[in-house]
């Protein structure tokens, strides 16, 4: 169910390209897309009664995300498409995104003393 909004999302998004929109460093692309997945992730978890509320809920987290990390929705398209475009740079991106979502959920190891 998070996949179908998300890619809802993105299609949406998508169809507003511009020239003018900023590159986004692949990093921190790759920083936005794991918030973005965690989001995701939350508001399927909460169970709303409806998908309308469902998607207010992730499109409000969603304009969080960006204004954290400083940029808009169709910087964020854009720069997204680019990698769809690209099978490998979107393996490398993904494979980013992987590393930092380890890292963020590796259990501290415990001391058995």
């Amino acid at each position: 169910m998070r996949k179908i909004y998300f890619l809802l999302c993105l299609g949406f998004f998508a169809c507003r390209e511009s020239s003018e929109s900023k590159l986004i460093e692949e990093d921190k692309l790759a920083e936005i897309l794991v918030d973005i997945h965690i989001e995701e992730s939350k508001v399927s978890n909460l169970h709303f009664g409806s998908i309308d509320s469902s998607i207010l809920a992730y499109n409000y987290q969603e304009k969080r995300i960006f204004k954290k990390y400083g940029v808009d929705s169709l910087q964020f398209a854009s720069n997204f498409d680019r990698y769809v475009q690209e099978p490998k740079d979107f393996l490398r991106l993904y494979d980013k995104v992987n590393r930092i979502m380890e890292k963020r959920f590796k259990k501290p190891e415990t001391s058995h003393r």
